[in-house]
């Protein structure tokens, strides 16, 4: 165990894409990075073994791994039955909660794999619950930052009926059923808008479904979503799984009105704000709640935005940087 004050042993970050805000939180803890990935991309299940034993000879010597994710595990797994380096898993992945829906071999292996995990930083309490089901490792909560002097600067037209979303455009995120409820709100609000920003990764039927639905516009990436949150008063995340959601914390820093599914980490702060915009993984519901904003007297919206941009403001890099260093230290002391 390692006791405060006591000299902290190296510490080697493996990651696969190398997300910027896992970047910065490995930046607190060391220099020392190794990918897991092979001529640039992530290998298919079958050859992580022996990719993963190959990869053993380019990384350097260290006591502790850092994990960026559950794509890592293999090579991470390898590294301790070789050196008997501890693994510190960063928990905000959707690898708990795809578990049980996998092939049962290949399901089985995983399951072998996460054992050997020593302690985890998990990004919410939601991908603690799912860890916590496979795994009884020291597991602390390090929430993520967001880009709050990017967006607190905004003011929403509360006055819209138009609704935002910021994401990867696919189904595990639930855009077929934010689709699906646009549509019924259109179907009261005509003049209604629905904007869609990120990568469209879905699949044909999402994308003949958005074709076919008045009001939507895709948008793909944009480098200035600033530009139209502005238009907007609603924001809808109605994924199938979010292990957190920086998107919804930008949102609510730009002061839009948050809608999320019960499957979103980031509800944590949505219930601070207003419990009853946690809505089931169901469109019917999720149109009824936005109409029920829409219909909202604007003294009341305007509540709800300025009490939004409070809450997301918490959220700074220099206070997740803390916190992560401090919980990463905290966990291998206990593991």
């Amino acid at each position: 165990m390692i006791e405060p004050g006591q000299n902290k042993p190296k510490v080697v970050y493996i990651y696969d894409l190398g997300h910027y805000v896992n970047n910065a939180f490995a930046n607190t803890i060391t220099r020392i990075r190794s990918s897991s990935r092979f001529l640039g991309m992530s290998p298919p299940f079958i050859l992580q073994l022996p990719l993963g034993l190959v990869a053993q000879f380019k990384m350097p010597k260290a006591g502790i791994c850092f994990l960026e994710g559950g794509a890592c595990l293999t090579v991470g797994v390898i590294r301790k039955i070789l050196t008997g380096a501890k693994l510190i898993l960063r928990n905000g992945d959707p690898l708990f909660y795809i578990l049980p829906h996998l092939h049962p071999y290949k399901r089985k292996i995983l399951e072998f794999m996460i054992r050997y995990i020593d302690g985890a930083l998990s990004d919410s309490k939601l991908s603690r619950e799912q860890a916590c089901r496979y795994t009884r490792v020291p597991n602390e909560i390090a929430y993520p930052y967001a880009e709050v002097e990017r967006f607190l600067p905004i003011r929403p037209d509360l006055h819209s009926f138009n609704v935002f979303y910021l994401g990867v455009l696919n189904e595990f995120k639930g855009v077929d059923l934010l689709v699906d409820a646009f549509k019924l709100v259109r179907e009261k609000f005509t003049e209604s808008t629905l904007y869609l920003c990120g990568r469209f990764l879905g699949s044909k039927e999402l994308k003949i479904k958005i074709a076919n639905v008045e009001g939507v516009h895709v948008l793909g990436f944009h480098p200035t979503p600033e530009k139209i949150m502005v238009k907007c008063s609603v924001y809808i995340n109605a994924a199938r799984i979010e292990p957190f959601g920086i998107n919804v914390v930008e949102a609510m820093c730009a002061g839009l009105i948050p809608i999320v599914s019960e499957n979103v980490g980031a509800k944590e702060m949505v219930h601070k704000l207003d419990s009853s915009l946690v809505v089931d993984l169901d469109s019917a519901k999720i149109a009824k709640k936005v109409i029920e904003i829409f219909e909202m007297p604007h003294h009341k919206k305007l509540k709800l935005s300025e009490r939004a941009k409070e809450i997301g403001s918490r959220f700074t890099k220099e206070r997740a940087l803390k916190d992560f260093e401090y919980k990463f230290w905290k966990v291998v002391r206990a593991a």
